[in-house]
């Protein structure tokens, strides 16, 4: 008989249209290649009506949806502090009761939650083991981004918000019988508050619908960037990269444009248009950007978790420069997978470069290409997927 999986998402895992999303969804349709899965979404009714039909949602045996949904999106006020934090955190959860109605009438053998914020939903099924799937540590991602806002605008401490989802993470993390996370970094700052399992799985390419182009065989003179412009660090390395770097490389490369790729740019990406500068906001697909694109500008200075983006343009092979911070968790090498970068001046320097000499990056976009194949979805995704079936099967897994 399959096993039968419970699946609790902050909301549909289609379209994978963000790093986040992305994971949520390749881990989903592994998790359907062992048993049928169920979905549990936070999700209204409106949203669901317009993603119903999309074909990342064909694996599943089922989507129950949230019928109290949280507008989680009107503000970070309204996210960190208040109703919405509240009620992920509650005991009563409303699709917990869903769940455990579900469960009552055809037992569930595993419950997944993706991140922190559904571990609550999962308590309404009391001896069904859990895995928690953190994408990153929560209450280092959230104090960053409470930290990048003025006091004005996000009136919030952010010393009192983090706090308190550090409290929740240490209540949370030990009711699950797996852990699995994206980095070692965040695998060793949980292990020291809980005795649960915790393993690496990291964080994955689609190398199979990313063709490889070395950059000998790329043209123009184009830099680009993805990312989702609501997440803080995107947004400065947005700005970072249209008004620091680019009128350094174009006092030397008239022809030089930079390309800013992804969803939610918002008036204040948008006001970064401008000659040179293109905004395309959210696109059906990226790989087209990536196949145009000359150089890759990694400009993070901070995050959590691994960043999926970086995967993709080695994939692609697009000579990628970077900041350290921009390649975290990632099994890669300066000067041998990326060009490091730090500051305005070593950004404009590596791109230049690079359009000046693409083939002389050839060697490194290969070596890239190969870290990114290692780390496709089929391959992470049927790892997490074997854990989560051994822990339904009653294994006691190790760290791993």
């Amino acid at each position: 008989m399959p096993l039968r999986i419970a699946l609790i998402a902050n909301s549909l895992p289609a379209p994978a249209d963000s790093g986040s999303m992305i994971r949520a969804c390749r881990l989903a349709h592994a998790l359907a290649g062992v048993g049928a899965v169920s979905l549990y979404a936070r999700c209204s009714e409106s949203d669901a009506e317009r993603h119903g039909a999309h074909p990342d949602l064909a694996p599943f045996d089922r989507i129950r949806l949230d019928p109290e949904p949280d507008p989680v999106h009107a503000s970070l006020s309204r996210v960190f502090s208040g109703p919405s934090m509240d009620r992920w955190m509650a005991d009563d959860d409303p699709l917990g009761a869903i769940l455990a109605r579900d469960h009552a009438e055809a037992a569930f053998d595993v419950v997944v939650c993706q991140q922190l914020f559904t571990a609550n939903v999962a308590r309404g099924l009391p001896g069904v083991p859990m895995v928690l799937d953190e994408h990153n540590v929560e209450s280092q991602a959230i104090g960053q981004v409470l930290g990048a806002y003025e006091r004005a605008r996000v009136p919030i401490d952010p010393a009192l918000a983090t706090a308190r989802i550090e409290a929740y993470e240490r209540a949370a993390w030990p009711r699950a019988a797996l852990i699995t996370c994206p980095t070692v970094a965040d695998a060793d700052r949980m292990r020291g508050h809980t005795t649960a399992a915790v393993r690496v799985v990291p964080n994955g390419a689609d190398t199979d619908l990313i063709p490889m182009r070395s950059p000998s065989r790329r043209a123009g003179k184009s830099i680009l960037f993805v990312g989702a412009y609501f997440w803080p660090p995107n947004f400065k390395a947005a700005q970072f990269l249209a008004r620091r770097v680019l009128p350094l490389v174009r006092a030397r490369e008239p022809q030089a444009r930079l390309v800013l790729c992804g969803k939610s740019p918002g008036i204040e990406v948008a006001l970064l248009r401008k000659e040179g500068v293109e905004i395309t906001g959210t696109v059906p697909s990226t790989r087209p950007y990536l196949d145009d694109a000359m150089v890759y500008g990694n400009a993070l200075f901070q995050g959590a978790g691994s960043s999926l983006k970086v995967l993709e343009a080695l994939a692609s092979g697009i000579p990628l420069v970077s900041t350290p911070a921009g390649v975290r968790g990632h099994p890669v090498e300066p000067g041998r997978h990326y060009i490091p970068a730090e500051d305005a001046e070593g950004f404009a320097g590596a791109i230049l470069g690079v359009l000046a000499d693409p083939a002389a990056f050839d060697a490194q976009a290969a070596a890239g290409r190969a870290v990114a194949e290692s780390l496709s979805w089929p391959v992470v995704g049927a790892d997490f997927a074997s854990a989560v079936a051994r822990v339904a099967r009653g294994e006691r897994l190790k760290d791993g």
